[in-house]
């Protein structure tokens, strides 16, 4: 928790907001005090865990995310997986058109991804100025590159629309028993290095070896199911 220097105006209304709330014939406005205060206490919560621009969560809401998805892989044998996506062209859209254009572009990309998710169990977060992160629960590998691909497909397609003329790289890891929030990240992270260092082949998954062919195993010779919802979509 950080703590902020409280100045003369804040001192005085804190001092008034404790009479209002000693005196014995306001039950009323204590009631309504103490609703006043959660509520604002609540939507300071949330705006510290958004991105201001695109509205997705932030690198706090995301290492508070894998912090709850750790911890429930963990208690309950639960797939967890992380996508991180990287906008391909977005420099040069920047440095061309300038940055409003560039503003108007990864709030685009934002609404794209947002839209390509599960609203209540997924959570996106912008972590770097054209770099984003997808907590997937309930994912596995193969699931989590169906995902990835959705994605990319989809901010592709924006040029199409009017949108921004960009494109997208990613990569995607899968919990293992050993990893924490940090290995975690770090392999998405090299996958998605390895994306765009291959480039125009398909994206990869962590733990991929460079590959000729798409690769459908968790690494450990079982099959791997893929989200229900985007199974049909795994076999393109």
């Amino acid at each position: 928790m950080t703590l902020h220097p409280v100045g003369a105006a804040e001192q005085e209304e804190a001092r008034r907001l404790v009479r209002e709330a000693l005196d014995p014939h306001s039950s009323d406005k204590l009631v309504a005090l103490v609703s006043r205060l959660l509520a604002e206490a609540r939507a300071a919560n949330q705006a510290a865990l958004r991105d201001e621009l695109t509205g997705l969560g932030n690198r706090r809401a995301l290492h508070e995310a894998l912090r709850q998805g750790l911890a429930a892989a963990r208690r309950y044998g639960a797939a967890l997986s992380l996508v991180l996506v990287d906008l391909d062209g977005f420099k040069a859209l920047n440095d061309r058109h300038g940055h409003a254009a560039g503003d108007a572009a990864l709030q685009a990309v934002a609404r794209a991804i947002r839209e390509e998710i599960r609203a209540e169990v997924d959570l996106a977060a912008r972590v770097g100025g054209d770099e984003f992160a997808i907590v997937l629960p309930q994912t596995d590998a193969a699931g989590a590159e169906v995902v990835g691909a959705r994605v990319t497909r989809r901010i592709a397609a924006l040029a199409r629309v009017g949108g921004p003329p960009v494109g997208a790289s990613f990569g995607s890891a899968t919990l293992d028993l050993e990893d924490d929030a940090a290995t975690l990240l770090a392999r998405a992270d090299a996958a998605l290095y390895r994306a765009k260092a291959a480039r125009p082949q398909r994206p990869r998954r962590a733990g991929d070896a460079p590959p000729a062919a798409p690769i459908r195993g968790d690494g450990r010779g079982k099959p791997i199911s893929t989200r229900g919802d985007d199974a049909a979509d795994s076999a393109g």
